[in-house]
């Protein structure tokens, strides 16, 4: 598939263009320089133009800074990968020393190059746009992102330099199918390892990691295959708590990572077990709790322990006291440094994600039903019994079931947990939220 990469400095409207190429809001858009670090892949098309577009970091020329360093890297990876390369410039600006430099670097790849300048739809840009000449890609297209102007001729430029310049090799088509993968989201708080540890699934790096809190941004998708499973892991920008947030565009980094869990099957609670479980990292487990979705924790930089047992039990101890629906959640203990439990993440998820689809038989579940029954009934309510009459599951992804019975406000929530401790016990619903409804029959004589 043709894959095209879209280059500049930073705040040109590179994210707003990808949005644009994608249909629909993917990346984060922000007048804040430096809103975009990791890249962001998606198939498009335009018309019958099939194509991958890639969004990249803005270029920067701090060479002193060493997260500018690894970006710059992550962006000279994807520009050598590229097909052909989309470089935006702002008109309302004009070309800067930076469009200059940036411009130099791309003639060396020997690049098929379309030079697009954007913005153009504002007041005196349009003599603005002519000066993308002097960067010798040809004749720059005046171009808005923000409103359309321009794709037919976008259009019309990649099917030229395409049909001039380049075949698809059908063989290397890539065959990964989003419908059939499981879709794993690693969340947690700032800082705590995630994308490391995503670095390590993948074994290359694929998002940049640095020493400083809050170094992703966005929630970014990866494809990856692993035995016979496709897997698509989400690395989401750290979490804090909403009083510590400042910044306007930190809700955006956190609302990206909230949709990521909405959207995801199995989320991963990245933990640092250099630290004690706080209440952040419940009220995140809690989340993803009542969004129904299966929960997996992870002890990152295990490796860092020394009184590993001891830090071990503290941990079961918070957990079963702060979040005891959770107690029974797979725990891993993982370095994403050193690969420790790397394959753990790929078999357990396997495993939950079972879990969290299973389809019971409602003639099995209710011979189990009046077996637990008769081992501890309900308990009496002014005196008189309630009567659970039978059970049944309505759906799954979260398993969830309905009891019918005589008072159902009448039921104290002590036995609805007892009941989803039996149906774990019984069935192995480990990590997976379980959710009980009650309801009240119908009298078929009235």
């Amino acid at each position: 598939m043709l894959n095209i990469v879209i280059v500049g400095r930073p705040n040109v409207g590179k994210s707003t263009l990808f949005n644009r190429l994608a249909k629909k809001n993917i990346s984060i858009v922000s007048e804040v320089i430096g809103t975009t670090r990791d890249y962001r892949e998606f198939e498009t098309s335009i018309a019958d133009l099939k194509f991958k577009v890639t969004d990249l970091a803005g270029f920067e020329f701090n060479f002193k800074d060493e997260l500018i360093n690894s970006i710059n890297d992550m962006i000279y990876g994807q520009i050598e990968k590229s097909n052909l390369i989309i470089m935006m410039f702002d008109a309302s600006v004009g070309i800067t020393s930076d469009d200059i430099l940036i411009s130099k670097f791309l003639k060396k790849k020997k690049k098929i190059v379309i030079l697009l300048g954007n913005k153009s739809e504002k007041i005196n840009s349009k003599y603005n746009v002519s000066e993308g000449w002097s960067l010798g890609f040809g004749d720059p297209i005046p171009f808005s992102a923000v409103h359309g102007n321009g794709i037919d001729e976008l259009y019309e430029r990649i099917k030229i330099e395409t049909n001039r310049n380049f075949t698809v090799d059908k063989n290397k088509e890539n065959n990964f199918t989003q419908k059939s993968s499981i879709k794993i989201a690693l969340i947690g708080k700032p800082n705590t390892g995630k994308s490391t540890l995503v670095n390590k699934l993948l074994g290359y790096d694929r998002m940049i990691t640095s020493s400083l809190s809050g170094t992703t941004h966005d929630a970014i998708d990866i494809n990856i295959v692993w035995g016979n499973n496709n897997f698509t892991f989400i690395d989401t920008a750290g979490m804090r708590k909403k009083s510590k947030i400042q910044e306007g565009l930190e809700y955006k980094f956190v609302g990206s990572s909230l949709r990521a869990i909405k959207l995801t099957n199995i989320a991963v609670l990245v933990l640092d077990s250099t630290e004690k479980l706080n209440k952040q990292d419940l009220s995140i487990a809690r989340w993803v709790i009542e969004e129904g979705r299966a929960l997996i924790l992870c002890l990152n930089k295990w490796d860092l322990i020394n009184e590993k047992q001891k830090t071990f039990n503290d941990f079961l101890m918070r957990l079963k006291r702060s979040l005891p629906e959770m107690e029974h959640s797979k725990i891993l203990k993982t370095s994403g440094r050193l690969g420790l439990g790397i394959n753990d993440i790929f078999e357990v998820s396997t495993r939950v994600f079972k879990q969290w689809n299973i389809r019971l038989q409602t003639s099995a579940l209710n011979n189990w039903f009046v077996r637990v029954l008769q081992e501890h009934p309900p308990p009496l309510v002014n005196g008189r019994r309630i009567k659970l009459q039978y059970i049944s599951q309505v759906k799954s992804r979260p398993p969830t079931f309905v009891i019918f019975c005589n008072n159902p406000d009448g039921l104290p929530s002590s036995y609805s947990r007892y009941l989803k401790s039996k149906l774990r016990e019984n069935f192995g619903f480990d990590g997976v939220p379980l959710r009980i409804n009650l309801r009240k029959k119908k009298n078929p004589y009235v």
